[in-house]
């Protein structure tokens, strides 16, 4: 009968900062060839995404294989110059240190028999010239050096549109730009929003209040449980489009919005029950940070929708509310360039800024 495994117990070590397809290649050639394979996350307080994130990542697309253990482990630092001793340090605690949880493997196995290294995130450049005095003490242990001839880690790191066809699709989620569009009512905030998603080819996040209040049967009648559900679903809803979208996400408004509308807007009674909602610190918190924001000017026709119960276009109410928007989003440092002009001229503009700040 065919043996299924070439080897009982293999290593792959790295710090996966950030995950990329060389890193599953090497992955699943490895669990191909281990009865069983451990996968030692290292993670330092110098890396880039937290370990958590990293490990939730390597969880998920290695799920389906039953001989994969996962074991972060925390050393002082994940640079090349490092990986040498991160690796010499695991060896030594390996069959001793409870975090390996090594229970389920016959102690007659438990001798590492073969590491995978790899080599353009672990090792430094002058490897061949270097490699019998580095790793002398491997004793009887194979030591394979893979190069997928792929970007680094560090490469996507700096430019992840560059390389975004060697992102795994789970990890993409991370570098999703994400461009919220701010602004009064009825300046053209969802016809871009689309408009710009379309010409991306991604994905966008509509207004949720428009359901909320249509469904209330208008903002008149909206209570604060019906605001603070605006407020969770939109994060909700940008949230999983975040995790199918291409490169960019566009956002027709955020909590902020929620937040004015309900506080400065004529919604808010004065018997309204106390509310996340009153707190600006919470508006801060809940509506999280966006790559670029852009706030459309009041400078286009005024069109009054069946939901609004005020017409916020009479007696200049329209610019003083606009002028009320960008002093809170000002007050709370959350820098944004102006849209204005035609529809036209505030689309081209949109591109230009686009272009500008991720260079696509």
């Amino acid at each position: 009968m065919i043996q299924p495994f070439k080897y009982n117990l293999g290593l792959f070590i790295n710090n996966f900062d950030s995950l990329t397809l060389g890193h599953l290649n090497i992955i699943y050639k490895s669990a191909s060839e281990c009865k069983d394979l451990y996968i030692i996350l290292n993670y330092s307080e110098d890396d880039l995404i937290d370990y958590r994130k990293r490990y939730q990542w390597i969880y998920n697309l290695t799920s389906h294989f039953d001989n994969i253990t996962i074991v972060p482990l925390e050393v002082d630092s994940n640079s090349k110059d490092d990986f040498n001793k991160n690796l010499k340090f695991v060896l030594e605690n390996f069959d001793s240190n409870s975090e390996f949880n090594l229970s389920h493997i016959d102690n007659l196995d438990k001798k590492v028999d073969i590491i995978y290294v790899d080599a353009l995130n672990s090792l430094d450049d002058n490897l061949n010239d270097t490699l019998s005095d580095k790793f002398n003490y491997l004793d009887n242990i194979k030591l394979e050096i893979i190069n997928n001839n792929e970007p680094t880690a560090q490469d996507i790191h700096n430019n992840p549109f560059k390389h975004w066809d060697f992102i795994p699709n789970i990890v993409k989620e991370h570098y999703v730009k994400k461009v919220l569009i701010i602004g009064n009512e009825s300046t053209g905030k969802s016809t871009l929003v689309q408009t710009l998603a379309n010409i991306y080819n991604t994905n966008c996040v509509l207004e949720y209040s428009r359901d909320v209040c249509s469904r209330c049967g208008g903002e008149d009648y909206m209570l604060t449980e019906d605001f603070e559900e605006v407020l969770y679903q939109h994060k909700l809803n940008i949230k999983n489009a975040s995790k199918e979208s291409n490169k960019l996400l566009f956002i027709d408004t955020d909590s902020f919005m929620t937040y004015y509308y309900r506080k400065h807007a004529g919604l808010l009674d004065s018997d309204e029950k106390e509310s996340i909602l009153d707190n600006e610190d919470n508006i801060r918190l809940i509506s999280g940070e966006y790559d670029l924001v852009l706030f459309m000017e009041s400078d286009v026709p005024y069109v009054q929708d069946d939901l609004r119960i005020l017409d916020r276009n009479e007696n200049g109410l329209r610019e003083s509310c606009t002028e009320i928007i960008k002093e809170l989003y000002k007050k709370n440092g959350i820098d944004f360039k102006i849209l204005s002009g035609s529809y036209s001229e505030r689309l081209e503009k949109a591109q230009s800024l686009i272009k500008d700040e991720f260079d696509i």
